[in-house]
This record gives structure tokens, sequence and C-alpha cells, in this order.
């Protein structure tokens, strides 16, 4: 089995636990994890021979919300394919580490936002600076509440610097326990399509949020 087909199968049996502050109140605290990736077609153009191939991108994220505000974390992103839409010089990891800030909704900006640093480097000498803003709106449907989320981020790089768009519906169930606290563990679905540039592409994240005292 190759390296990117270990990498694959580890994603996918691990326990699928993840949340960030999305899904924070203004008071609650979190460790959370997660995983997901993100997939487009490409051409791998060798002389006369064109290959249409899949370009994916795998990820595992790990973050401490504090207060539902503040939350910091770490990103384990693996390049499958050096030919790909993402700006990734080549395949392999890329580890980020990040900080970012939720200005929840109030009753006279009824809108949340997410502000996020986020430094990455890599394996193969590649590191990146990420400065982002989220908007996002939580619909409290019964049974599975939806939060639309639109972020845009400036990625500066080593060599070059871009801007990319993500639009997206986190699709929530909450699980219920057995002492009916208000702090329960929330199930979520997040497809999403990213844009870089002039090119588009699909991703899904999944998860659970799991509140802590």
């Amino acid at each position: 089995m190759n390296k990117s087909k270990i990498i694959y199968a580890f994603l996918f049996s691990i326990n699928i636990i993840f949340c960030n502050g999305i899904l924070s109140n203004n008071l609650e605290k979190s460790l959370n994890y997660s995983l997901g990736f993100i997939t487009d077609n490409e051409d791998d153009i060798s002389g006369d021979n064109i290959e249409n191939i899949k370009a994916r991108l795998y990820r595992i994220n790990f973050n401490v919300v504090f207060k539902g505000k503040y939350e910091f974390g770490y990103n384990y992103n693996y390049n499958e394919s050096k030919i790909n839409s993402y700006l990734i010089p080549e395949k392999g990891s890329i580890n980020y580490i990040y900080f970012k800030y939720h200005f929840k909704e109030r009753e006279k900006f009824p809108l949340n936002l997410a502000f996020l640093f986020d430094y990455g480097f890599s394996e193969f000498d590649f590191t990146t600076k990420i400065y982002g803003i989220s908007f996002y709106k939580m619909f409290d449907l019964d049974p599975y509440p939806i939060t639309s989320i639109l972020s845009y981020n400036q990625i500066d790089t080593d060599v070059f610097s871009y801007s990319s768009i993500s639009l997206g519906v986190m699709i929530s169930l909450v699980v219920n326990n057995q002492d009916n606290s208000s702090n329960r563990d929330i199930l979520w679905f997040y497809p999403h399509i990213d844009s870089i540039l002039d090119d588009q592409f699909f991703g899904i994240d999944f998860g659970i949020y799991h509140p802590i005292k």
C-alpha cells in the first residue's frame, strides 16, 4: 500500500471528532478534532498524453476553544498530488498552527464573524501565512439546525500571494444526553465549494462538537 493510500485509510478509520468556535456560545469551552478533504479534477499532461486525475487534499484538525470566542488550533494537511489547483507546489504534508477570534452576533448585529491568523510549514520547505475573515449565520431548524458560512482568506507564501473564497452549509444533529444538560455533543456535516483564482473545487468536513466544563 503506497503512502497516499495509507494516509487515506488512516483518515477514515479514526473517530470523526471535530468542532470549532462556530458552534460555541459565549461561555463554552471545547476540545475539538476534525477530518475532511477537498477534491478537484486535473489534467496530467506528459508529452502527447493527457490523463485526467483526482487531486485530493486531506486534512485533520485539532483545536481548543475558550469562552466560545478564542480558538487555538492545529491543522495537518496531506497533498496527494503535485498537480493541483490549491497552489501547493509539492506532494506531501503541511502543518498549520492558527488562532481564530469569534465575534458572536448581537441584537444590533445579527451576524457572526470570525477572524483568522494561520501559519503553515511543510516537509518540502514551503511556508504560508493566512489572514482570513468568515461570516456565518445559524438557523435553528428542527431537527437539523444549519449554519451558512462564507469565508475569505488572503494567503501569502514564500514566492506568491493569492486569495480564496469558500461557501458552505453546516448541517447539525444534536446528540441527546441522559441528564438533559444543555451542554450536548453535536454531530455535523459540512459540504462546501472553494474557489482559488478561476478554479473551483468541492470539499467535505465531518465532526462532533464537544463542550467541556
